[in-house]
């Protein structure tokens, strides 16, 4: 009896994973991973804004001299201008797409 469930589910599983391929233009599907693209960005960006934050609450505190504040202020904004940049080309390029 056991063997004979564990066959089934073994069989369904087979199934659900070999059905995608008799599927009419799996072939011709393309993932989409400009959604990944861009979540790795927004993670990015949320990360630079955030060590922005901590810099400065640091710099308050006085735990960073003024000179090591500028310079990694500095280098991190470059760093998040970069990133929305990227962002930006990425919405232009989606919504072109769109358009099309």
């Amino acid at each position: 009896m056991i063997l004979a469930v564990f066959i089934l589910i073994a069989a369904f599983f087979a199934v659900y994973t070999l059905l995608p391929f008799w599927e009419k233009g799996f072939r011709l599907k393309r993932l989409d991973f400009s959604g990944m693209e861009k979540d790795s960005l927004l993670g990015k960006k949320n990360a630079v804004l955030e060590a922005i934050r901590d810099l400065e609450y640091d710099y308050k505190m006085q735990k960073v001299t003024d000179e090591d504040y500028r310079q990694l202020k500095e280098k991190l904004t470059k760093e998040a201008i970069e990133i929305m940049k990227k962002l930006d080309r990425l919405d232009d390029a989606k919504s072109s797409l769109k358009r099309s």
